[in-house]
């Protein structure tokens, strides 16, 4: 194509555009980085390139400088179009191979000096940046294009005849001037004199270039124009300040260079209005401060963490880890602070990118205090390096208020099972006093009464320890435990409770020992919950199955009742405060139940229905001591 060529083109414009929407929820532009779509709009339209997303090669998202680019006046007549509709016929060929070798090749290609008409029947030179993406899953092209004409014609019009000079510069959008030594404007294209607040470029022929720049760069105009003439050198790109004939201020980028013009040395100005850009900057810095602010005045703690040293941190990390100033944390080692498995996820969050789901941690402070924390980790960058954010809410009051009402509601089963154990005791007494009587009345003592007795006193010495392990507060720390040993305390020191309803207890264990990580107290506590409910829940007799087994590197143990059973909407309300299927319960048993297996990493699942009976089961982890015997 000529240099001329470009004005010569004649084009119909576009045909009616299809505007349904091509949709998408995620785009992925790079590995590990995946955006929403509405993230990715925020992020191209602050762009001053044309950046669009095309879908079978139609238009599924395009920023406000495509838009311009393309001359149209809303998205809606452009989303849905094909991007052929406005490539000139004789690049579409090749427009089509180059794109199906990218899709079979992958990367990206840069298509230069291609030719877009325009929605205005006028055509432009531009470059094609394109690559491979994805959106939800499916293959699309990202495009960038840049306006290349001035550029493209310039290499043309290397003869610098006016006339084709002008035939180039007049549709640019950029201000396009050539003064000559005492800065009188000699030429000036049409966005040059709409760009200064003039109707038409003649209005400012003869006009001085540097009256329109701010007072304080006048001077320094005058002497850029003699440099380029007199010295025939080009003066860097600057960004100054233009008032309008209106009085309207405009930040421009400013550009001059020596041309020959009309046989004489001239200096030319190209002049670029970025009002826009810089307020866009201005709004960005904006957000960040308001970020900051936000960040600073957050009740969560929030620390960055990079290279295993604290890069940031806010107020209410600071006063978390009880440091006196941010600089006690600040390039310090910050792993210490953690428990050695979360800093093996914190390691790994960095490598693979994400966001960790909520989990609790125990922190230590800078006084060597230990905290109870829930902990939010999201995989970010410091400083275009690899970091992690900790988002760290204190838990500790929380979890001592947990402790309280687990305290309170164990007091309240110690109570429960108070007059059962008394009367279970009674029966050995009333025993061991009649063998007492016998041997008083001069009956002789024989190894047979004394095996009995002592079996009596044995009964009462199990029967009295678990309950004092029961209502004793008991260690906080959590241990290796045998859990069948567990179980069988909880049945003996439930039997007689179960033989009051004509209950009876059998135990099916597979193994010898199922070993978990936790706390022996609370764990009785859950079963006797559970197995006291499941009593409760027959009140004409029957047979409770109580089963532990292991499954995949898991406890299950399940406690099947044959009791009234519940309804769905029972079902789903269970472990809520206060929510009770008894006459006289409280709801409470369950709820803490639901909380101690929680703290121990496992769940509760029910399975019941009316009349049939209810299976209560409690999934542990296996401690590691278990699958190693």
């Amino acid at each position: 194509m000529s240099s001329d060529s470009i004005h010569m083109i004649k084009q119909n414009n576009p045909p009616p555009c299809n505007t349904a929407t091509i949709s998408f929820n995620q785009i992925k532009v790079q590995e590990n980085i995946v955006l929403s779509r509405k993230e990715y709009v925020t992020i191209i339209n602050y762009s001053l390139d044309f950046f669009a997303v095309l879908i079978d090669d139609k238009f599924a998202v395009m920023n406000e400088s495509a838009l311009e680019l393309f001359g149209e006046s809303s998205k809606e007549g452009v989303i849905g179009q094909s991007i052929l509709a406005y490539i000139h016929e004789d690049f579409q060929d090749s427009y089509i191979e180059q794109t199906r070798h990218l899709q079979l090749l992958g990367n990206r290609k840069v298509l230069k000096d291609y030719v877009i008409n325009r929605a205005d029947n006028r055509s432009i030179y531009v470059d094609l940046f394109i690559r491979m993406i994805e959106c939800d899953g499916a293959k699309a092209i990202e495009v960038m294009m840049r306006d290349v004409t001035l550029k493209k014609n310039m290499e043309n019009d290397i003869t610098g005849s006016e006339l084709r000079y002008r035939k180039l510069v007049d549709n640019l959008e950029d201000f396009i001037g050539i003064v000559d030594i005492k800065g009188k404007c000699m030429y000036i294209n049409k966005a040059g004199s709409i760009m200064l607040g003039g109707t038409k470029p003649s209005e400012l022929i003869g006009q001085t270039i540097c009256a329109y720049f701010h007072e304080d760069y006048q001077d320094a105009c005058k002497r850029r124009i003699r440099k380029a003439i007199l010295d025939k050198e080009p003066y860097p790109k600057v960004e100054k300040i233009l008032i309008t004939k209106t009085g309207k201020w405009k930040i421009a980028e400013v550009l001059s260079y020596p041309i020959e013009f009309n046989g004489q040395t001239a200096c030319q100005f190209i002049i670029r209005d970025i009002t826009k850009r810089k307020n866009a900057e201005r709004q960005l810095e904006s957000a960040k401060i308001k970020y900051e602010r936000l960040i600073e005045s957050s009740t969560n703690g929030i620390a960055i963490i990079q290279d295993n040293q604290c890069k940031f941190v806010n107020e209410a990390a600071r006063n978390l880890f009880e440091a006196k100033t941010k600089e006690q944390l600040l390039g310090k080692g910050f792993y210490k602070t953690l428990d050695d498995e979360f800093n093996q996820d914190c390691k790994k969050l960095i490598e693979s990118g994400g966001v960790t789901s909520k989990s609790e941690r125990i922190l230590t402070t800078l006084a060597g205090k230990e905290l109870h924390t829930e902990v939010i980790v999201i995989s970010t960058t410091f400083e275009e390096r690899p970091a992690i954010q900790l988002i760290i809410r204190d838990v500790t009051e929380q979890k001592q208020a947990q402790h309280l009402m687990v305290q309170a509601e164990k007091m309240n089963i110690v109570g429960q099972l108070a007059a059962g154990i008394a009367h279970e005791i009674r029966n050995p007494l009333t025993s061991l006093k009649g063998f007492v009587q016998l041997f008083r009345s001069g009956t002789m003592i024989n190894d047979e009464f004394l095996d009995i007795m002592e079996a009596e006193l044995e009964r009462i010495d199990i029967i009295s320890s678990e309950f004092l392990s029961l209502a004793k507060p008991g260690t906080q720390r959590f241990a290796p435990t045998n859990l069948l040993d567990i179980l069988e305390d909880v049945v003996a020191l439930l039997d007689t409770e179960a033989f009051k309803y004509s209950v009876t207890i059998q135990k099916k264990f597979r193994f010898n020992e199922i070993v978990v990580f936790g706390l022996e107290t609370q764990l009785k506590q859950v079963f006797i919950n559970l197995i006291k409910n499941a009593i409760e829940g027959m009140p004409e007799g029957g047979i409770i199955e109580v089963k532990a087994n292991i499954v995949q590197e898991e406890v299950q143990v399940s406690i099947k009742d044959q009791g009234v059973g519940m309804t769905k909407s029972q079902l789903v309300r269970l472990g809520e405060p206060f929510y009770t299927t008894k006459e006289k319960g409280t709801g409470l048993g369950l709820m803490v139940s639901y909380s101690i297996v929680k703290n121990h990493k496992g769940k509760i699942e029910v399975k019941s229905k009316p009349k049939k009976g209810t299976t209560f089961t409690v999934m542990l982890p296996l401690h590691t001591s278990t699958i190693e015997d």
